[in-house]
């Protein structure tokens, strides 16, 4: 199955390299000393050496389609993280041709907020805008 070579792995490396080499060491022991037996007794129950080889095959199958399905994840989320700012910049401008050739009313159908039309700079919501930052900073 793996021959020499381990499975791209990532549980944590070690413990993963550990599992799959300990498994191929069990896996050729058992075809050394135990290959001419009919039967061994593991836990007091016999066993045949094909069936010992199997389960650690077993094993051995699993982190590998693990190892495959990390590496799917790894190479989806990749391509996803490629497509975010071409998104960003692609809905940006999905958002001003709405604007353009529908008008702000249409936005909401997208799913987008209209814009609000910014209040009147006076000198007084210039100073609420000042405290209300300040305030911000001292609960932070």
């Amino acid at each position: 199955m793996f021959g020499s070579a381990l499975p791209c792995i990532s549980m944590s490396v070690q413990a993963s390299i550990e599992k799959v080499t300990t498994a191929l060491a069990v896996i050729k022991g058992v075809r050394k000393r135990w290959s001419k037996e009919k039967t061994v007794l593991i836990e007091g129950v016999p066993v045949t050496p094909d069936a010992i080889i199997g389960r650690y095959e077993t094993q051995l199958a699993a982190i590998d389609r693990v190892a495959k399905k990390k590496a799917e994840y790894r190479a989806a989320l990749a391509a996803e993280r490629a497509m975010r700012r071409p998104m960003q910049v692609y809905t940006q401008a999905v958002k001003s041709s709405v604007r353009g050739f529908l008008g702000e009313d249409a936005m909401p159908d997208f799913g987008w907020h209209k814009p609000k039309k910014p209040g009147p700079k006076t000198v007084k919501s210039k100073l609420a805008g000042v405290e209300k930052r300040a305030a911000k900073r001292r609960k932070s």
